[in-house]
């Protein structure tokens, strides 16, 4: 096996179950034994093996993966249930790691040897297995299978063979976004906006966006045609690419004035050299000399742990620590700037970061903050102080492990904590309509996974300043001039303009002059550079309250915003004063009000909905009310427009609301506020189909044309329908066309598509001509219901099905009845919920329920009596979030989402305050 090690540091989230168009290779039968070997002989912490929680994880990952199995383990047997088969297996509780893994190859070879699912199926199953297990270890543990695996080393390096270009896809259409320049899509003269409607000759309708950068990609020096629609031309005409090396771009720099900007979006393998490239030549401008740098870390997600030790380098003095790296049982090693180091561009300097900044961005903004180089300016960073290797496996699958914990200057650790800026900001967003939000959405950390490294609390930094400023509305295209892919067109956003602008003013001051003249070495630039921006930013702070004053005033959401003297304890009460139910679909007007029992006006006052345990779980997710000024001894109102998801289930909701002043941080009242939202018709899409040939047959090299009727059988007119069909990546196969946007469908409405498409016998390749020896092809189908509003998409009805059709067989086609649930009943008793559901559908396959990510249930269609689904519940206090989920003989299949709000059971997490709860108190400088 080829070993391959490569150090980084990333933020990776949590892994998700891989589409199973993705898999091509197999698990193969010893992969439990590499992974075992790998993690015993490297992996970070053995303390963290749990062997038994591994074992459970891995079986409701495996359950979740595909919804027919149900496993079950009494700690002295693995019962298996494959959709009624059973099977069952020894597996007493394991004491090793070296037992976990016979386990697992026990297991994966129980799974691959069933024939009753596909390999696709069986392979996704495998490695949900694998990486349910792997993540009880860290959230940075886990399998990659070959083609997410091949897109990561991509990243990583940062270069490929193709075409140089940003490729997006809307409607189905792939588009241009961006050429890069000098790249070889710009040389054969592709330009921005143009679309592909084909490559080398097959048609990109049906095929995902990665799928056709896929077919784009290739080896360097050959050739790809691609077919372009352009604005003006009236036919769609070739042009011809020769693929090359292209590097992705992940750095972009502006100047403004004597102030340079870069943005750093990714420590790939070309980082360094592409920003020392920069500034070296912004050194050498001698006629206009930079005098401050912002270096823009906030999209910055990490990479090679060797590239942000040298990208600190280039700007720390000889002999600093930049980084240390901590294996359990050794000696720390520390890294260092070189000893005879000189820096490029001594000048004060601006690092941003923010929540999405992670790993190897926390290393370089820790290094410089910690050696009194920068000001870091933004919001606290993601706070991972983790070491990955990566390797290879003989699938080209790729296993990715943790082996150390990074710690900064002095062994200071920002597991969990992240980089704390020295100067806190606060956008204010206002939105295309003029609302103006306050507060911005909460983002993950970290922290908030479930089997996060533990955090040392010994990074102790305080913010100086907090900062806020209002944004301005942008439109789509003028924010595309902000992307790192915008090219010649970049320019920074209106958060890096306002970094910019106020190291700009800072430096124009004679003070910098005076400051800078008696600073020594780069030692305290930090320090020298916080001062200077202090005047800068409390004028900022003047412009501020002005500009949120005047856009509160011109949205018209309350009478004065007056001033933000902080309010005493118990001074305010906050109360819900309406409505008690609410309908769905509809827009309602959610009211509350504020009493102040002092003798003092107390102003700037506003309301948040408190995040919820999940992020998004709960339509009301984070919603703002303002009001403003209340009087001495008076009250003041405010309210927060609804619009109340379409296709939300019946049911009660509940949500806390935090009071706060703006600039203050802590809530100085909450109140709960339980609503019902009433019951509503809801619309139900079923299909038929058939073949429009006169023998009713698929044949090869002849056109063909797929009829779908889509029919709403419900009791409501559905939104507007988005029909969508895909060739599942098959290259003999050329559709026409592959999305169809509709009109909504009232109740027994129906839309008609005709689907052409082309089965090719042959298919030229580079090198070599493939004959078409399939029996059967696979077409997907999905159809949705299609939203304007933002949040709404997880209510919407939708089905998918697919199309397994033999060639050169007579097809009669036929009508597909999706299933339907109706919940009857959700009762408590004691503290276990029974919930009964009335299931219709002709074929039914099984039915199951899940508990937040547990499956509590499984019945197949012949152990429910008269169609009707029950099963009782262990509820926790708070919410519980439960799904019903049954699927047909046809494979289609029917969500019920339910929300069961109790107060009994075990304690659940408390929610998190939509602004972070600290110390209300003035900051102080940065000794």
């Amino acid at each position: 096996m080829n070993k391959i090690v490569v150090l980084m540091v990333l933020v990776c989230a949590v892994f998700t179950q891989t589409s199973y168009a993705e898999e091509e290779q197999l698990p193969y039968p010893n992969m439990a034994a590499s992974i075992g070997v790998m993690l015993e002989r490297f992996y970070y912490d053995h303390d963290r093996i749990q062997p038994a929680l591994m074992v459970k994880r891995a079986l409701r990952a495996i359950e979740t993966a595909e919804m027919s199995v149900d496993l079950e383990w009494d700690e002295k047997q693995i019962k298996f249930n494959f959709n009624g088969e059973k099977i069952t297996i020894d597996a007493n509780v394991p004491s090793s790691l070296t037992d976990v893994m016979m386990l697992f190859k026990n297991m994966q070879s129980i799974i691959m040897d069933r024939p009753e699912y596909e390999d696709k199926i069986r392979s996704a199953m495998v490695y949900a297995m694998y990486n349910g297990a792997l993540q009880t270890l860290d959230p940075h543990t886990l399998l990659f299978p070959p083609k997410p695996a091949s897109r990561f080393t991509d990243e990583l390096e940062g270069e490929f063979f193709g075409i140089g270009a940003y490729l997006s896809q809307e409607d189905g259409v792939v588009k241009i976004d961006r050429v890069m320049p000098g790249r070889p899509a710009e040389k054969a003269g592709i330009r921005n906006g143009d679309k592909i409607v084909r490559v080398d000759g097959e048609k990109t309708a049906g095929l995902s966006l990665s799928e056709s950068v896929t077919r784009i990609k290739g080896p360097r020096g050959t050739k790809v045609v691609l077919t372009i629609e352009r604005e003006g031309k009236e036919e769609p005409f070739d042009i011809t690419v020769i693929r090359d090396l292209v590097r992705i771009e992940v750095l972009q720099a502006y100047r403004k004035g004597d102030i340079a900007y870069v943005r750093l979006d990714e420590f790939n393998k070309n980082a360094d050299k592409m920003l020392r490239d920069v500034l070296y030549k912004w050194e050498r401008d001698t006629k206009n000399p930079v005098m401050g740098l912002v270096l823009d870390l906030r999209f910055n997600g990490g990479g090679r742990l060797d590239k942000a030790k040298i990208i600190s380098d280039l700007f720390l003095a000889a002999d600093k620590e930049i980084v240390r790296t901590v294996s359990k049982g050794r000696k720390p090693q520390s890294q260092y700037s070189n000893q005879n180091n000189i820096t490029i561009l001594d000048v004060p300097m601006l690092v941003l970061v923010s929540e999405s900044s992670a790993s190897a961005a926390e290393i370089l903004a820790g290094s410089l903050q910690q050696n009194n180089r920068a000001v870091i300016l933004g919001n606290t960073s993601y706070g991972k102080g983790s070491v990955q290797q990566y390797r290879p496996l003989q699938n080209k699958s790729i296993f990715k492990f943790t082996v150390q914990e990074y710690q900064l200057k002095d062994g200071i650790s920002i597991q969990g904590t992240g980089i704390v800026p020295d100067v806190k900001l606060v956008r204010h967003m206002v939105d295309e309509d003029g609302k103006v939000d306050i507060v911005p959405f909460s983002r993950s950390s970290e922290a908030d996974a479930e089997f996060a490294l533990k955090s040392h609390d010994n990074y102790k930094h305080n913010t100086t300043h907090e900062m806020c400023w209002v944004a301005e509305y942008e439109s789509l295209e003028s924010l595309r001039n902000h992307y790192i892919s915008a090219g010649e067109k970049f320019t920074p956003d209106q958060e890096a303009q306002l970094a910019i602008d106020v190291l700009s003013q800072a430096m124009s001051t004679e003070r910098a002059d005076e400051l800078l003249s008696n600073e020594d070495g780069t030692d305290n630039f930090g320090k020298i550079t916080l001062e200077l921006i202090k005047s800068a930013i409390e004028e900022r702070q003047v412009q501020e309250a002005e500009d949120l004053a005047a856009a509160l005033k011109d949205y018209g959401a309350i009478e004065s915003w007056g001033t933000s003297a902080s309010a005493k304890p118990n001074q305010l009460a906050l109360k819900y004063t309406g409505p008690q139910s609410l309908q769905v679909g509809a827009k309602e007007e959610l009211t509350f009000e504020v009493e102040n029992n002092s003798d003092e006006m107390v102003g700037c006052l506003f309301a948040v909905i408190r995040r919820d345990r999940e992020d998004g779980a709960s339509p009301f997710w984070e919603e703002e009310i303002l009001f403003g000024e209340a009087p001495a001894h008076g009250s003041v109102k405010g309210s927060m427009a609804f619009s109340v998801p379409p296709r939300l289930y019946a049911g009660e909701e509940r949500f806390v609301v935090d009071l706060y002043q703006h600039r203050h941080h802590t809530p100085i009242t909450s109140t709960t506020v339980k609503v019902k939202i009433a019951n509503k018709r809801r619309p139900h899409f079923n299909f038929s189909w058939s073949i429009d040939a006169a023998d009713g047959r698929l044949l090869m090299d002849r056109q063909e044309t797929l009829t779908v009727k889509v029919r709403n059988d419900g009791n409501e007119a559905s939104a507007p329908v988005t029909i969508l069909m895909s060739k599942k990546d098959n290259r003999f196969i050329q559709l026409t066309e592959g999305r169809w946007k509709l009109a909504s469908l009232p109740p027994q409405g129906e839309h008609i598509v005709k689907v052409p498409f082309i089965v090719n016998s042959e298919l030229a390749l580079r090198t070599k001509t493939l004959k078409n020896d399939q029996k059967n092809i696979e077409l997907d189908l999905f159809v949705e219901e299609r939203f304007d509003e933002d949040g709404v998409s997880q209510y919407r009805e939708s089905l998918s099905f697919n199309f397994e059709l033999p060639l050169n067989v007579e097809l009669k086609g036929g009508k597909l009845q999706k299933p339907n649930m109706i919940l009857k009943e959700a009762e408590l008793v004691d503290d276990r919920l029974l919930i009964t559901v009335d299931v219709d559908d002709e074929n039914l396959e099984f039915v199951t329920a899940f508990h937040e990510k547990d499956k509590v249930a499984l019945r197949t269609a012949d152990e429910l009596e008269h169609g009707v689904f029950k099963t009782s519940i262990a509820v926790r206090k708070g919410l519980n979030q439960i799904q019903v989920v049954c699927r047909d003989e046809d494979q289609l299949l029917k969500y019920l989402p339910i929300r069961y709000w109790s107060d009994v059971g075990i304690e659940d997490p408390q929610p998190t305050a939509a602004l972070p709860n600290v110390e209300d108190e003035e900051a102080e400088d940065i000794p």
